[in-house]
This record gives C-alpha cells, structure tokens and sequence, in this order.
C-alpha cells in the first residue's frame, strides 16, 4: 500500500477510469456521466488518485505484480478535497511552499502559470470576454488550480499537496 492521504474526503458515488490512472497524479472527469480519466494540461481538475489499499494485482497470465496504477474500468480512489500526496512534475523549491499548483500533461503538479494573453482573434486587444475567460480559472466550472503545496522538492518526487476541492 502507498502513501495514504492525512485527511480528506473522497469522491462518493462510483466512477470508472476511462484509461490507466497513475497514483499520486490528478484526476479529471471522463466523457461519460461515471467517467474519471488522468488530468491533461490545464484541465479542471476533479481530484487526486490515490493508492489502492491493496499492494499488488494479477498481471494477466499467473502472477501478480505490485500496484501502481488502476487499469481502465477499475473503481479508483479519488481525493476530492484534503492534503494528500502528489507526484510533481517540475522542481519546487521547498523554501515557497504555498505555490498554487495545475496539472501538467501526465497529471503530474506543476506550478500555475497564468495564460498568455494573446492578440484577439478579430486580430485587435483581447477582448474582455477573452480576458475574463483567463482571469476565470480556478474559479467554478473552470477549476484549473488544484491546490497549494505544502512541501517542495524535485520532479518525480511525491509531495503534499492541500486540495482546493469546491473551495
């Protein structure tokens, strides 16, 4: 069994991974209703995947492996809110614990960068429905912030990190 979370609450109803989920990388929504599949850059993020409390599973023929992942159509854990642990995917400093953080590609957490504001498509200034669409992430149905670090460390370490859930 992996590192557990220190507190928080889980997702409550059934969901099924849509793919192969990594532990300790955040989780968002599927395209079905029960769906739930491994974030992607800049994705609203639904929660982080936990470790299942059973360490290993059968690998197909007459063994079984150690678990680091659940396979597609899997129930997996999914912290919604909470501190729990995250693999990230970019060094943090551990002397700026605090920094907001997103998913990366693989779910991984990298530091939240604010999105380039480019020239409009009408080929002008951004427009302010443009610029509100930037300054709306991490709020509402746009959750594009995960949460805060509460440690620091290298790329491919596992970390605490303080979920914002329905903050």
């Amino acid at each position: 069994m992996g590192l557990q979370p220190e507190y928080g609450t889980r997702v409550s109803r059934e969901i099924y991974a849509e793919g192969d989920m990594n532990y300790y990388r955040f989780a968002k929504r599927g395209s079905a209703a029960t769906g739930v599949a491994q974030a992607t850059t800049r994705a609203q993020i639904l929660g982080l995947v936990v470790p299942s409390q059973e360490g290993y599973r059968p690998d197909g023929s007459v063994g079984i492996v150690p678990r680091t992942k659940y396979v597609t159509d899997e129930i997996p854990d999914v912290l919604e809110t909470g501190v729990g642990y995250v693999m990230l995917g970019e060094g943090v400093t551990s002397a700026v614990p605090g920094n907001e953080v997103m998913s990366d590609g693989d779910g991984k957490a990298v530091v939240y960068t604010v999105p380039a504001i480019a020239a409009s498509k009408t080929g002008g200034a951004p427009t302010d429905a443009e610029l509100q669409a930037i300054l709306a992430e991490g709020v509402g149905e746009n959750k594009v912030k995960a949460g805060k670090l509460v440690d620091g460390g290298n790329a491919g370490d596992l970390v605490r990190v303080k979920l914002y859930g329905d903050d």
